[in-house]
């Protein structure tokens, strides 16, 4: 079973990034394959600060390298919530679009969403 998630909450006013990455992490440890998270809408903030979220930070980037997990973040997003302010994007994350989510729907056989659009 091939495994995609999509993060639309922001770490600060959510748990959608921290449960995200325990479901794609017990995932991996059953078997499953993982293809894609995909950060967008607000969610896009689990990409930044990582000395704050150094924990977070470490098991993401873990995760894309042992399983070989992308780690997508919406360009269109991103750029939207930090506006003049945005800065690089670090691996294990790199921008994308809504393309790189559709071809992970395509591939995967089970899609979550954490998150909502409020």
């Amino acid at each position: 079973m091939r495994v995609s998630v999509m993060v639309l909450g922001a770490p600060a006013e959510s748990s959608a990034s921290r449960l995200a990455l325990a479901v794609l992490e017990a995932a991996w440890a059953a078997g499953a394959e993982l293809d894609t998270v995909f950060l967008y809408h607000k969610g896009t903030y689990a990409a930044l600060n990582r000395a704050r979220q150094n924990d977070e930070w470490r098991r993401w980037s873990q995760l894309a390298s042992a399983a070989g997990l992308r780690c997508v973040v919406c360009r269109t997003a991103w750029l939207s919530q930090m506006g003049a302010a945005a800065t690089e994007i670090v691996p294990p994350f790199r921008l994308g679009g809504l393309a790189d989510w559709l071809g992970a729907c395509e591939r995967s056989d089970r899609v979550l969403r954490f998150g909502s659009l409020s």
